[in-house]
């Protein structure tokens, strides 16, 4: 109703008051009574008006900005200011219940009937009493709600000086000060406030109202307990509403949704969406925002919220859509990109170390047998003689010998050089250079397959499965029956979210007409296809001879299987063969110590291990520093998950002062230690040298320089980084999540959605990178 149709509605009740009290005026008695019924009607009148207005014009509860700066706002107490909105709770208005006032009327008529006639006056002019406070109050709560808060305070000190509820009637007028600018005068009211809340002791809203006076005096363990345990249940909406606040202020994000969800309505649910996000549950807190959305669809603030839920749901398209409401508005929520926190959760390390499952399910077992699968070269025997020439032990099964019906035989000696030349280099540990030079062989002999598997293999062992997909799928298609090619470009497509149906078909054609050296290499080849395919292996069991001793490969799948199968003792028996064949190996022994407890939670064996990085008791580091990126990874992952980072942070730097070859490789192990051990700073300098200096320029490594980057919050330098490591690997779908993240935060929204959009239907999770509201700008609004 229209506050003109109230006030109609109001002076045709005076009239009608009026003309009553001109037809009871002339005897005494009936004088009494018309002063009586004069006061009983006209309070009960007011009573009704006022409340009536306050049901339609009441406001609101938590608000999507409380949810977000609660906690930072209320624990800056130098600096907290009194949030809008919060004096003005739901239904604040003191009614009390109609068998209340009944009761009050009928022991009046009682006494009057009876002849007591004072007695009955007395009563009758204090319901004439409290309807003009109360009056007064609803009055001003109105004037708040225009927006006229001088008037407003003026009614409050009549309802003041009226001397009923003056506490619930003072901390309205605190608020109404603080709208001022008058800080005085809202001490002075909530001073006030305080010194008379034990007149409403038996008010149903006395909880409520020591709840708030206390929350705005600070005292929020003090709040708690009367919100907690109410006088009455008449405002529990109102309890629970500001208990929610004050558990948000404590950091309590479960208890400030239990609360919320007792008494939330539609105005709620944007709130109580954001609150489901805290505390993790994205799914509850989608459903929530769009509910909220079905009645106001143009809220900013809901459409970015449910834009931010979208993205931890990896729902990609949609927060790309979303975002589109963006491109010519203001974003509500500011973001502010960071790393996973899960990535530097030990427990969680401990706890998920052999099935990880961030940005493929696979990737841990995949890197695992590219570790162990072997080189190719045309004649082993010759490349085995200029290994030896330089003293190189390759371990056996490490090269394979293959054939290539193009190559006459004039030059398949200066190929073999040139690999075996590449074999030394990455003895070394310099995979880059052996790089350098089969990729140099490769442009003069483009159409020879063995090339082309080798650089696809040192790419994997890089890390750089983009480029890896490439050479495997090259040297598939230039030779179909190099069937390990095709299966390894399967692999290395699956980690880039490559589609990878041709060559699967393709193999499984020419599978049919091949004819292999022997059962075992049948075997093992179709169960490593089928893996590929699938993801499940089946049991292997190869006979113990020559042929699958002399291949590390084979025990490598095994050992895969046996982790996809959960089979802890066909693990170490596998890990344990290839120990015996290669007994100096790091990565062979990290595996093979861990292997023994596996499925276990590394917490157990933490100890263990620390005392063997300590005592120095883990094999060759040879490969660490010279090697590929699995034997880094798993030697620096497994220091943090053991609490030995800092040992092996210290014994990098030592090994970096001293090496008198090349140091990247100690490098980026160190890089990496670093970003463990989130001193960002450093690992951003690392990284920086590896790349501007040392000429480290793959793809990875920039990637992890923006990972850096990012946690020292250098988001222009890692913005660069990411451009660089984008366009150098398109796949790299780490880079594009990132970048959506860094350029929604600076606010080039278009260049976001492009980036979400490119990610969007590949099930992807990022392994490294996260992002939360950043409330500053928030807060700074708040407080102007």
């Amino acid at each position: 109703m229209k506050v003109t149709q109230f006030k109609d509605s109001f002076f045709s009740m005076i009239k009608a008051i009026g003309e009553f009290f001109k037809r009871n005026i002339h005897t005494k008695e009936n004088r009494t009574s018309s002063y009586v019924v004069l006061a009983l009607l006209g309070g009960l009148f007011i009573f009704y008006l006022f409340y009536t207005l306050i049901a339609d014009t009441r406001a609101g509860g938590l608000t999507s900005k409380e949810v977000q700066i609660q906690l930072e706002k209320e624990t800056k107490e130098s600096e907290e200011k009194v949030q809008e909105g919060q004096l003005l709770q739901r239904d604040l208005v003191y009614s009390p219940p109609n068998n209340e006032l009944s009761e009050m009327i009928a022991k009046a008529n009682i006494l009057y009937n009876n002849g007591r006639v004072e007695d009955a006056l007395e009563i009758f002019n204090k319901l004439a009493l409290y309807s003009q406070s109360l009056a007064n109050y609803n009055l001003g709560v109105i004037k708040i709600v225009e927006g006229r808060y001088k008037e407003a305070e003026e009614i409050f000190n009549r309802a003041i000086d009226g001397g009923d509820d003056v506490s619930l009637s003072a901390i309205n007028a605190a608020y109404v000060a603080y709208k001022l600018g008058n800080q005085q005068a809202f001490s002075d009211y909530l001073q006030l406030a305080n010194s008379k809340l034990i007149d409403s002791r038996n008010a149903p809203f006395y909880s409520y109202l020591y709840g708030i006076t206390s929350y705005y005096n600070r005292h929020y363990f003090e709040s708690l307990s009367p919100l907690l345990h109410p006088n009455t249940q008449d405002y529990e909406q109102q309890n629970n509403l500001l208990a929610s606040k004050i558990f948000l202020i404590f950091n309590d994000d479960v208890n400030a949704l239990k609360h919320l969800e007792k008494s939330a309505n539609k105005e709620d649910f944007l709130a109580l969406g954001m609150l489901y996000a805290r505390n993790g549950d994205y799914q509850k807190a989608r459903d929530k925002i769009e509910e909220y959305l079905l009645n106001k669809p143009r809220d900013l603030q809901a459409i970015n919220a449910l834009e931010l839920v979208n993205l931890k749901l990896r729902n990609y398209t949609e927060a790309a859509r979303l975002l589109d409401s963006f491109l010519e508005k203001k974003m509500p929520f500011k973001i502010k990109t960071g790393l996973n926190e899960d990535l530097f959760d030990i427990n969680i390390a401990q706890q998920t170390f052999w099935n990880r499952k961030f940005e493929h399910r696979q990737s841990l077992q995949y890197k695992i047998l590219f570790y162990y699968a072997p080189y190719k070269v045309f004649d082993s025997q010759e490349v085995f003689r200029i290994l030896s020439e330089g003293n190189f032990e390759w371990g056996a099964g490490r090269i394979d010998e293959s054939s290539d019906s193009y190559i006459r035989s004039k030059t398949i000696s200066k190929i073999n050089r040139d690999i075996a030349n590449g074999l030394k280099e990455i003895y070394n540990g310099d995979l880059r250079n052996a790089l350098k030079i089969f990729l140099k062989n490769a442009k003069t002999y483009s159409q020879h397959s063995v090339l082309f598997y080798d650089i696809g293999l040192i790419y994997a062992q890089l890390g750089d499965f983009e480029k890896a997909f490439t050479y495997f799928s090259r040297a598939y298609y230039l030779n179909n029956k190099d069937i390990l090619s095709g299966i390894f470009a399967v692999m290395s497509g699956q980690l880039v979210y490559q589609d990878t149906s041709r060559i699967e078909s393709s193999i499984s054609v020419d599978f049919a007409n091949l004819d292999f050296k022997n059962d075992e290499e049948k075997t093992f080849l179709f169960e490593l296809f089928e893996y590929s395919k699938s993801g499940k292996t089946s049991f292997l069991s190869f006979s113990n001879n020559v042929t699958v001793a002399n291949h590390p490969i084979y025990y490598a799948f095994g050992a895969v299987s046996a982790m996809g199968r959960v089979d802890g003792p066909k693990l170490i028996e596998c890990f344990s063969k290839l120990r015996e064949i290669q007994p100096n190996d790091l990565v062979t022994n990290i595996l093979y110590e861990i292997s023994k407890n596996f499925g276990k939670n590394l917490k157990d064996i933490s100890l263990n291990f620390s005392q063997n990085f300590r005592e120095g008791n883990f094999s060759n580091l040879h490969s660490l520093y010279y090697g590929g990126a699995l034997v880094r990874e798993l030697y620096i992952y497994l220091a943090f998950v053991t609490g030995s980072l800092s040992y092996i942070i210290e014994e990098l730097q030592n090994r970096l002062i001293s090496e008198d070859k090349s140091p990247n490789g100690t490098m980026q192990a160190l890089g990496l230690a670093y970003i463990y051990h989130q001193d960002f700073e450093k690992a951003f300098a690392t990284y920086n040298t590896l790349i501007d200096n040392l000429g480290e320029d793959d793809a990875r490594t920039k990637f992890l320089g923006a990972v850096s980057a990012i946690g020292a919050e250098h988001y222009n330098n890692a913005v660069a980084l990411l451009q660089i490591s984008k366009l150098d690997s398109i796949a790299s779908l780490e880079s594009r999540y990132a970048l959506g993240l860094l350029y929604q935060q600076a606010g080039n929204i278009k260049s976001a959605i492009m980036l979400f959009d490119g990610i969007a239907n590949k099930n992807f999770r990022s392994e490294f990178f996260d992002f939360q509201i950043d409330s500053s700008d928030l807060l700074e609004a708040e407080q102007k």
